[in-house]
């Protein structure tokens, strides 16, 4: 009965230690996306951008607006942020960029 209630507790304690180390190094992780390192990334769209949509941004769903409807499935390219919103611009291809 008395190793019944060691072994108890010594799950109690190791489940509590892996639950204090799980806090701790949350509390020490940065956010991997922030304003500055989402610009200039190359997304695709989730959603037609009819002004407002949805993309993807190393797999994460992002909210974006566009100055022009952006059909799903386009890649683009983040050229800034608006509070949680991305400012997207699509990305055309060398034939029909105008650059040689």
């Amino acid at each position: 009965m008395k190793i019944i209630f060691f072994l108890a507790f010594l799950v109690v304690i190791l489940v509590l230690g892996l639950l204090l180390y799980i806090i701790i190094s949350s509390r020490h992780h940065k956010l991997k996306n922030n304003d500055q390192n989402l610009i200039g990334q190359i997304a695709v769209t989730e959603t037609d951008l009819d002004l407002l949509g949805v993309i993807l941004v190393d797999g994460e769903a992002w909210q974006a607006i566009s100055t022009v409807k952006i059909l799903k499935g386009t890649k683009v390219k983040v050229i800034a942020t608006q509070g949680v919103l991305l400012k997207v611009e699509a990305i055309l291809p060398k034939i029909f960029s105008g650059k040689s």
